[in-house]
């Protein structure tokens, strides 16, 4: 497959997850050469022998470009996240969202019933809801993740109250 046919599907598909109306020309060609510099090979091959499949993976690349990924976005921690088609869409971070939800539910029934866990089975689990979903997905989009502090602070937390 030639990397030109990428143009269309690529303006499809932003058309689909980016904000409102088509695409500037510029960001289509932006996107289409940071797909080809970053993920050329896999995409072109799926796209030639799946095309269905290569969508998908093609998909999650705009959306992936949706939140930043090939792009420089400006993120200041006090003010909102930049939108528009030069800022973060808003249905890829909706996407990002529904994504964390999932593995959040998926995590909580393993816990609750692959392992069993004394004192999470049949307990509240004010932690699952789309809140904290939304709160991580920011988390990931501004590269502010708090896991590693949270995790050392929970160990020691730990440490300290074990007798």
């Amino acid at each position: 497959m030639h990397a030109d046919l990428l143009t269309e599907p690529l303006r499809h598909l932003m058309v689909q997850c980016g904000p409102e109306g088509d695409p500037p020309e510029s960001m289509v060609e932006l996107l289409r050469h940071v797909v080809l510099r970053r993920a050329s090979g896999r995409v072109l091959a799926l796209l030639r022998d799946d095309w269905g499949r290569g969508l998908v993976e093609l998909g999650q690349l705009v959306i992936a470009f949706g939140l930043g990924w090939g792009r420089q976005i400006e993120f200041e921690p006090d003010q909102p996240l930049p939108r528009g088609w030069s800022g973060v869409w808003r249905k890829s971070e909706d996407w990002l969202e529904r994504q964390i939800f999932i593995a959040m539910s998926w995590t909580s029934n393993y816990l609750e019933s692959g392992l069993c866990v004394q004192g999470y089975a049949f307990g509240e689990h004010p932690e699952l809801n789309r809140g904290v979903a939304q709160q991580m997905a920011c988390w990931f989009i501004l590269g502010t993740c708090p896991c590693p502090t949270l995790c050392l602070t929970l160990l020691l937390q730990r440490e300290t109250l074990a007798p």
